[in-house]
């Protein structure tokens, strides 16, 4: 069984380093990430 992962941070100047490095350590085979607010949300496709 996969093993996925979900990263957020809630603005564009907050880096996912730190939460990847943890998903790593935990073999996650997929991650997805985001680099949103609530308030720029509206139009964009979530997880990249």
């Amino acid at each position: 069984m996969s093993k996925i992962g979900y990263i957020r941070v809630s603005t564009e100047h907050q880096e996912t380093a730190r939460q990847q490095e943890i998903m790593h350590g935990y073999q996650v085979d997929r991650i997805f990430s985001e680099k949103l607010s609530r308030a720029n949300t509206r139009g964009k496709h979530p997880l990249r």
